[in-house]
C-alpha cells in the first residue's frame, strides 16, 4: 500500500502523488511539494540524520564535542593503537570521526603536523555474512579510492617522487577497481592515464592486469605496498583512517573479537592505516578486555555521551547558518523552536538522531496542513498537540503486545534513579519502586518483551565467560520507548512511586 501524508507526498520515494486529480490547494506556488524547507528559506533540511562528512561543512556543523575531538584527534596523531569509541546508536560517534580525521588533514596540511592522516568518507561495517576475503577487498577498495581523491597531498608527503612520478605510480591496475566504487563530485585519476569521472563510470586503460587473481589477492598486495611506501612502518607518519562501525551489529562480543582477531594480521597491522572501532551496548568494552586483541588497542576507550541539552540551540543554529542566507528569519519561520526542540530531546532520552527525525517529522506535518501563518506560542501549542498524538499513537499500537505490568519496568527504568540505564542487578531496586511487585524471572521475561518490540536496547552477549551473560547485561531506554513513556505521563498510568524531576520541565 502506498502511504501518502495529506499534502500528496509519497512517504517511501519523496515524490509528489496527485489526490483527488490535483495537488494540494494550500500550497504555496512556487514551492514544489516534496521541497518543504524552501518555504522557511533554508536551502536543506537542518535537520538531516546523515553522519557529517569529512569536509569544511561537517567541521561547521559540528557542535558540542570539544573534548571528544581533543581526544580522538590525539590518538590518531599519536598512532598507537586501534582507537575506539563507545556510546549509544545515534549519538554521533561516526560524525565525530569524520571531523577529527578531517581536522587531521588541515593540521599536516597546515604546516601544524607531520602526520599526513587521510580521510576514508566512508566507515565499514561487519555482519555475519561477512568473509575475511570479503572484507579485505572491501576495505582496501575503499582506501585506494582515497589514495586517489587525496593523490596531491601524497605528492607532498612523498618528497623523494618527483613531478608526476606519483601519478604513475598509483596507476592503472587499480583504476579500474577504484573506477567501479569511486563517486561523488571529487574527480579523481591521472593526467594522460585514466579519468574517473564524477560518476564513478568504469573507464579502463590498455595496461591495466584484469585478471581475476589479480583483483582478490594481487590488488590487496599492491596497495598494501603503496601504504607502507606512503607513510612508513613506523606510527608516526600517518595513515589512511578506517573505521569500522556499529560493532553491536554482531550478537556476541565473541563473533566480533573472533572476526576482527581474523584480520589483525591481514589488516588491522597494516602501516599507513589508522583504525577506529565504534559501538553501542558495551560491545567495545568487550573487545578491550579480550586478551587476543588488547594490546593492539589504544587505552583507554572513549566514551562518547550525549551532548548536553544546553548544546541544542548552538547545533540547530549552526544547521541554520550552514543552510540559509538569513539564519534569523528561517529560525523564525520553521515552525518548531529551539526551547520545543530542546523539550524534545530530553523526552526521548538524549537521542540526537532522533530528535532531529522527530523534528522533521513535524515540519513535514506543518506543511500538510499549508504552512499556516503562527504566533511562537500557537507553534509550542501545535507541537505539544502533535507530540502528545504521536506518542499516544505509538503507546496503543504496541499496547496490546506488552504485559501490563511491563510498563512499570520502563517508567522506572526512566526515572531519575536511573536514567534510562539499567541491568539485571538493578532487579530488587525496580521492584521497591512500584506498586507491582513481580519475580525475578517475569522481571527478566519483561526486560525481553520491551526488547523485542524496540523499547530497551541490551548490550552485546559476551559469551567468552563461563558465567550466565544475561546477568552482566546492560539496557538502555530506547527513543520508542521514551515516546512511549511520556505518553504513559500525560494519561497518569504510571504506577511507579519513583521520582521524575528531570521531566517537570518538558511535560506539556
Amino acid at each position: 500500500m502506498v502511504n501518502t501524508c495529506e499534502y500528496g507526498l509519497c512517504r517511501a520515494s519523496r515524490e509528489p502523488v496527485r489526490l483527488h486529480g490535483g495537488y494540494h490547494s494550500g500550497m504555496a506556488e512556487g514551492y514544489s511539494h516534496f521541497d518543504v524547507y524552501g518555504k522557511f528559506g533554508l536551502r536543506e533540511s537542518p535537520f538531516n540524520v546523515h553522519a557529517l562528512l569529512a569536509d569544511e561543512r561537517g567541521q561547521r556543523l559540528m557542535v558540542g564535542r570539544d573534548t571528544e575531538l581533543h581526544q580522538v584527534v590525539r590518538k590518531l596523531q599519536i598512532g598507537t593503537g586501534i582507537v575506539c569509541l563507545d556510546g549509544h546508536p545515534g549519538i554521533g560517534k561516526t560524525s565525530l570521526v569524520n571531523v577529527v580525521a578531517k581536522r587531521c588533514l588541515d593540521l599536516y596540511t597546515g604546516g601544524q603536523s607531520p602526520n599526513l592522516i587521510l580521510p576514508l568518507h566512508d566507515s565499514m561495517q561487519l555482519s555475519k555474512t561477512d568473509t575475511i576475503d570479503g572484507f579485505c577487498a572491501s576495505a582496501l577498495r575503499k582506501v585506494a579510492a582515497a589514495l586517489l581523491r587525496y593523490r596531491h597531498s601524497l605528492g607532498e608527503g612523498v618528497p623523494s617522487r618527483e613531478g608526476n612520478d606519483v601519478e604513475a605510480w598509483l596507476t592503472s591496475p587499480v583504476a579500474r577497481i577504484v573506477s567501479e566504487t569511486v563517486s561523488g563530485s571529487a574527480s579523481a585519476g591521472f593526467p594522460g592515464v585514466v579519468s574517473l569521472g564524477a560518476t564513478g563510470s568504469r573507464t579502463e586503460s590498455p595496461s591495466m592486469n584484469t585478471g581475476t587473481g589479480y583483483s582478490q589477492y594481487g590488488f590487496e598486495a599492491q596497495v598494501k605496498a603503496w601504504l607502507t611506501e606512503i607513510f612508513g612502518a613506523g606510527p608516526n607518519k600517518g595513515g589512511v583512517v578506517c573505521v569500522i562501525d556499529n560493532l553491536e551489529i554482531l550478537e556476541t562480543g565473541a563473533e566480533a573479537t573472533n572476526f576482527l582477531d581474523a584480520l589483525r594480521d591481514r589488516l588491522l597491522l597494516q602501516p599507513g592505516l589508522r583504525w577506529v572501532f565504534c559501538g553501542a551496548s558495551g560491545v567495545i568494552n568487550g573487545l578491550a578486555a579480550s586478551p587476543r586483541l588488547r594490546s593492539f588497542l589504544s587505552h583507554p576507550v572513549i566514551k562518547v555521551e550525549s551532548i548536553s541539552p544546553s548544546q541544542i540551540e548552538p547545533l540547530v543554529r549552526a544547521r541554520l547558518r550552514e543552510f540559509s542566507a538569513d539564519p534569523l528569519d528561517a529560525e523564525a519561520r520553521l515552525p518548531i523552536g529551539v526551547g520545543d526542540l530542546k523539550r524534545l530531546y530530553t523526552i526521548l532520552n538524549f537521542n540526537l538522531r532522533d530528535l532531529l527525525q522527530y523534528a522533521d517529522q513535524f515540519c513535514d506535518h506543518w506543511a500538510a496542513l499549508g504552512y499556516p501563518q503562527a504566533t511562537e506560542e500557537a507553534k509550542a501549542h501545535r507541537f505539544g498537540k502533535w507530540l502528545k498524538k504521536e506518542s499516544e499513537d505509538t503507546y496503543r499500537a504496541i499496547s496490546g503486545y506488552v504485559p501490563e505490568d511491563a510498563w512499570n519496568l520502563l517508567d522506572t527504568a526512566l526515572s531519575d534513579q536511573f536514567q534510562g540505564t539499567f541491568g539485571l542487578g538493578n532487579y530488587k531496586q525496580f521492584n521497591a519502586s512500584t506498586s507491582v511487585t513481580v519475580s525475578e524471572k517475569k522481571f527478566k521475561a519483561f526486560l525481553n518483551t520491551l526488547v523485542k518490540h524496540g523499547l530497551l536496547t541490551r548490550s552485546v552477549e559476551d559469551d567468552r565467560e563461563e558465567n550466565d551473560p544475561l546477568e552482566r547485561r546492560t539496557y538502555r531506554v530506547t527513543a520508542k520507548g521514551a515516546m512511549i513513556h511520556y505518553a504513559r505521563i500525560l494519561s497518569n498510568a504510571r504506577q511507579s512511586f519513583a521520582s521524575y524531576d528531570w521531566l517537570k520541565t518538558v511535560v506539556y
